[in-house]
C-alpha cells in the first residue's frame, strides 16, 4: 500500500500524504487519522498486519465504491426505463387522441356531405 501511495505522490505531484489517505483508505484526517486508528496503534508493531489492515481498508473502501457505482447506474437505468415508459404511455394517449380526431373529421366531412346532398335535393 505504501507503494501504492507513494505511487500516486510521483503521479501527481500535488497530492500530498494526506490527500492521498482521504482519497484511498478513508482516513478522512488524513496522517492523524491513520496514526489514532485505534486498529492501526493495535497492528503498528507488526509491519505484516499493519500492512493487512491498510490493503483490508483498502478494499473495502473499494469494494463501497463499486456498490456505490453500480447502485448509480441500477438508479439511472430504473429512470430510463421509467422515461421510457411515460413516453410510450404518451405515444398510446397520442395515438388514440389522434384517432378520435381523425374519427371527429370523418364524422364531420359525412355531416358536410350529407347538408350538401340535401340542399342539392332541395335546390332541384
Amino acid at each position: 500500500m505504501a507503494i501504492k501511495v507513494a505511487d500516486q505522490m510521483l503521479n501527481d505531484p500535488q497530492n500530498n500524504v494526506n490527500e492521498v489517505l482521504k482519497k484511498h483508505l478513508g482516513y478522512e484526517r488524513g496522517l492523524k487519522g491513520f496514526f489514532t486508528d485505534p486498529w492501526n496503534l493495535l497492528f503498528f508493531g507488526n509491519p505484516l498486519l499493519l500492512g493487512g489492515r491498510v490493503l483490508y481498508r483498502y478494499m473495502r473502501i473499494k469494494q463501497r465504491q463499486r456498490m456505490e457505482l453500480e447502485m448509480m447506474k441500477r438508479n439511472i437505468i430504473a429512470k430510463q426505463q421509467a422515461i421510457i415508459k411515460r413516453m410510450e404511455e404518451e405515444s398510446r394517449l397520442n395515438e388514440a387522441q389522434r384517432q378520435n380526431l381523425q374519427e371527429t373529421i370523418d364524422f364531420l366531412e359525412e355531416t358536410l356531405k350529407r347538408i350538401e346532398d340535401s340542399r342539392n335535393q332541395t335546390r332541384n
